[in-house]
């Protein structure tokens, strides 16, 4: 005859299994998260949440180290001495966290700049799409082809830059890129950062890595 103890334990058991095969079925509770939302692709979308800010930091910090936003040190992939030099900022997603976002502008460092008032005129590094499903994740970002000014029909030259990187539960790191005609890719609008106390790194300050 079996206990009502070990009945108990059954009962408790099999409804984790129940429990953890729905969140299974939910949306977005495999590591699936996109930005911008997309029509038919489900996932998580709150780009203040993990996997999103250390993705971002990451892909940043591999474009602006690679493709600086000064014409003598642009096609340089990478050299000692090329960042820094300018200031630029990064348009970065709706609806991120002011404080997320200053710390992802320190981490990626180099002169980057957080998008307020007045640094749209700074070169500007366009976050415009992100995808991340489980440890695997791409993010597309949109650089100033500084160099080229304008095209002939006096449009800024940008070029979009697809970076693949792997995490997950360990740092994530830049496995391959694919590089976009120039002006292939449309830059997202600006999005300016809310909220008090919102400042610009110091210009002197030493370069955060952390990811």
């Amino acid at each position: 005859m079996i206990s009502r103890t070990l009945l108990s334990a059954r009962r408790s058991a099999a409804l984790l299994i129940v429990a953890a095969v729905s969140a299974a079925a939910l949306p977005g509770c495999v590591g699936h998260n996109i930005y911008p939302p997309m029509e038919g692709e489900r996932g998580f979308t709150n780009v203040n949440s993990d996997p999103f800010p250390p993705v971002m930091t990451a892909a940043l910090q591999w474009v602006t180290t690679r493709y600086p936003p000064n014409a003598d040190a642009e096609w340089n992939q990478p050299a000692a001495g090329n960042f820094g030099i300018t200031n630029f900022a990064v348009n970065m997603p709706r609806g991120l966290n002011r404080q997320i976002a200053e710390r992802i502008v320190k981490n990626v460092g180099n002169g980057a700049q957080p998008m307020i008032p007045g640094n749209e005129n700074l070169p500007v590094y366009h976050v415009s799409r992100v995808w991340v499903s489980g440890d695997e994740a791409k993010v597309d970002i949109i650089r100033p082809v500084v160099s080229v000014a304008f095209t002939e029909q006096g449009k800024p030259v940008t070029q979009a830059i697809t970076i693949r990187l792997r995490g997950g539960l360990k740092p994530w790191t830049v496995s391959s890129h694919r590089l976009w005609s120039f002006n292939a890719l449309q830059p997202p609008a600006i999005n300016y950062l809310e909220g008090e106390g919102l400042q610009a790194p110091a210009k002197d300050a030493v370069p955060s890595r952390e990811p």
